[in-house]
């Protein structure tokens, strides 16, 4: 039996690999972006009724993985998605991120201290609490913003998205990338993915690390989260250690890392030993157990 939240499925044009011109006999302009996204939380095996980031990791666990096992069904069925196997990496060291924060709360061992000990572990673990809280949220609001446009690209290709574009949800520069994307040309599709990934970094993600920068002693936690954030890309170098006076929070010292060492070290993979990491588990790659290059043929 279906969940209750799956969409009844939208009349599929007959097309793999077809020309535009088959693609196009589905009217995707009778396709919200609500229900691109309601398709692609049922993908996901998400029910939006329990999709709470106020909750916490814990309770949000499963969605979380959830979220990144889709966007590496994505990526290994459709190699041109690259930010999806890029966001399935990247899922790896939030993820572990994540698994810290839990071991690291500081229990009521600090009581021995007493009521100084007791207000300090207070104190701390109500903090942690919000900047997991706020994380959570982040990886939910990237999904909502781009996981829609990956779902409408795979039932609907291209016309999907232009239907999106003619319609006003999506901008001129969003619509050129998945153009892009849907090429043949490989550097095109690189630089289309990218279009996206700065679309995530630079509007979708700085008003929740404002929050953080805003939160009580948010220097420090800034501070903290730019000293311990490590490079998803096997043999990546960690943020501080590129950038020893850099805020990881700020999208400027971010992006930076991004485009400078990142992406050319994701690209760099190759098909091969992209793959291979991308169909990893989550688990592994929070533990950065990485899946070793495939040896090339005799």
């Amino acid at each position: 039996m279906a969940p209750p939240w799956t969409l009844p499925p939208i009349p599929m044009p007959a097309w793999a690999g077809g020309d535009d011109s088959v693609r196009g006999t589905t009217d995707w302009s009778q396709v919200s972006v609500d229900e691109w996204r309601q398709r692609a939380m049922a993908a996901a095996g998400i029910d939006p009724n329990h999709w709470d980031p106020g909750a916490g990791f814990e309770a949000n666990q499963e969605n979380i993985k959830k979220v990144y096992a889709l966007y590496a069904k994505w990526y290994l069925e459709h190699p041109e998605l690259k930010w999806a196997g890029m966001a399935k990496l990247a899922g790896g060291s939030v993820y572990g991120g994540f698994l810290s924060m839990v071991e690291e709360r500081p229990g009521w061992g600090w009581a021995f201290l007493g009521p100084l000990g007791v207000g300090y572990a207070k104190t701390k673990r109500t903090q942690m609490d919000k900047v997991e809280r706020i994380f959570v949220g982040m990886q939910k609001n990237i999904f909502m913003d781009l996981a829609w446009q990956h779902q409408a690209y795979t039932e609907g290709g291209l016309p999907a998205l232009k239907a999106a574009y003619a319609s006003g949800d999506m901008s001129l520069a969003n619509y050129e990338a998945w153009v892009k994307i849907a090429t043949g040309d490989e550097n095109a599709r690189w630089e289309g993915n990218k279009t996206l990934l700065l679309r995530e970094q630079s509007e979708v993600l700085p008003p929740d690390y404002r929050r953080i920068q805003d939160l009580w002693f948010g220097d420090s936690i800034t501070d903290e989260i730019s000293s311990n954030t490590a490079s998803p890309i096997p043999g990546g170098d960690p943020f501080r250690k590129l950038y020893p006076d850099g805020d990881v929070t700020t999208f400027e010292d971010r992006w930076k890392w991004i485009e400078n060492q990142m992406l050319p070290e994701y690209r760099a993979l190759g098909d091969a030993h992209t793959r291979a990491l991308v169909a990893q588990p989550l688990e592994e790659l929070a533990k950065r157990q990485f899946a070793p290059r495939p040896s090339s043929p005799p």
